[in-house]
């Protein structure tokens, strides 16, 4: 019997699930030292938070899709793709989560 191999579209999911924690803490990071540049004087939240919360969103939604398709893959372990879809998943509700509370600040 021959050995399965990992899902190559599982291990590039979960590397785009990686990259969407990395992107959210350091849109966190940058926009808590930064406050000149992503908030009014008042509090409320400027269009540049949405620009640098963008590519947050996008690694997230990918993920998803990639984790969706390594579940489909046949023949193949399906480890990563789990992996993926746990990152990617869990990035992509508290990126609409926050996008909610951004827009709603802005508001």
């Amino acid at each position: 019997m021959e050995e399965q191999k990992h899902s190559k579209l599982g291990m590039i999911s979960l590397a785009f699930g990686i990259m969407g924690v990395i992107c959210l803490v350091a849109f966190f990071a940058i926009a808590n030292t930064q406050r000149e540049y992503f908030v009014i004087g008042d509090g409320d939240i400027k269009e540049m938070s949405f620009l640098c919360f963008f590519p947050c969103l996008v690694f997230s939604i990918i993920g998803t899709i990639l984790s969706a398709a390594g579940f489909m893959s046949e023949n193949r372990k399906k480890v990563f793709a789990a992996l993926g879809l746990v990152f990617s998943g869990n990035m992509l509700f508290i990126s609409i989560c926050t996008l909610l509370v951004m827009t709603y600040m802005i508001e």
